[in-house]
């Protein structure tokens, strides 16, 4: 946001519009760059360069971690709110989760 202000300020057209106008062009350019970001980040993944679901050197985890971490996260869960230990998650269950993010 700090390089949309900055082209604010250095523009002229940009500086005779009043204060609210000059606000919105800065949220959405701000919502633009976010949904770029994500967007760049969702390629990475489908592009497989990136781990989903990186170890703490950020290298790939094995499907065996990744589910042992899983089953953590659900137990902790659980103790929080009791009802979702009827559920069944696994890992292909966050795997059909985060594809349907991405649609």
């Amino acid at each position: 946001m700090s390089r949309a202000l900055e082209h604010q300020q250095r523009n002229p057209e940009a500086a005779a519009l009043p204060f609210e106008d000059r606000l919105t062009l800065l949220l959405q350019h701000e919502q633009t760059e976010r949904q770029s970001t994500r967007l760049a980040q969702r390629l990475r993944w489908a592009a497989g360069k990136e781990p989903l679901l990186p170890t703490r050197k950020g290298a790939f985890m094995t499907r065996a971690n990744a589910a042992q971490r899983l089953a953590i996260a659900v137990k902790h869960a659980t103790e929080r709110r009791p009802e979702l230990a009827k559920l069944t998650v696994s890992p292909h269950t966050i795997r059909h989760y985060l594809a349907s993010l991405t649609m």
